[in-house]
């Protein structure tokens, strides 16, 4: 999620996404996490910032503003 997420074209939203999808599955990460990264939107150069194997204050903030919804974990 980005916080705005506005700011961002579709493009860089898609490529922040699917760089996202490919960092947790080489991680092995299960569950909710948490990837901060940089973006140079002329390059479209990544840099990872933090990754979380959990949910951090500020994305649970970011849900509060924007009213985009966390993921959450079923157990059976």
């Amino acid at each position: 999620m980005v916080a705005p997420s506005q700011t961002m074209t579709n493009r860089e939203y898609t490529l922040s996404a699917q760089i996202s999808i490919n960092a947790i599955r080489h991680l092995g990460i299960v569950g909710e996490c948490n990837i901060q990264w940089a973006l140079n939107t002329k390059s479209e150069e990544c840099r990872v910032i933090e990754v979380n194997s959990r949910m951090s204050r500020s994305s649970a903030l970011a849900s509060k503003v924007t009213g985009y919804p966390l993921p959450t974990s079923q157990q059976n």
